[in-house]
């Protein structure tokens, strides 16, 4: 399951990373486990793009025609919750998108 998650991210930051651009990924240690950050330099998103984005439509299935590019993100928000851990956002319009997903420490090892 995690490797879906990662294909998600990974997926749908390259949708959105400038031509040329830089997918920057960053492992760090937290209280209660670990954090791998996935930070885009694309276009960003506002607050509600953010929420948008981030809760399921009926109207769409993820990799379906005409679905948003970011369709998968709920998957892995989910997938994420299964294993017990968080998937995050923040993003500043025109500044790129930091995706963070937080994993518990009995998932590590």
């Amino acid at each position: 399951m995690i490797a879906e998650v990662l294909h998600c991210i990974f997926s749908n930051a390259s949708r959105f990373a400038q031509t040329g651009g830089c997918i920057t990924v960053a492992p760090r240690p937290a209280p209660r486990g670990f954090v791998l950050t996935i930070v885009d330099d694309g276009p960003g998103m506002s607050d509600l793009e953010i929420l948008r984005a981030t809760e399921p439509s009926p109207a769409w299935v993820a990799g379906a025609p005409g679905a948003p590019a970011s369709a998968s993100l709920p998957v892995a928000g989910r997938l994420m919750e299964l294993h017990g851990g968080r998937l995050t956002i923040e993003a500043t319009p025109g500044a790129g998108c930091t995706v963070a997903l937080a994993f518990p420490e009995e998932r590590m090892g």
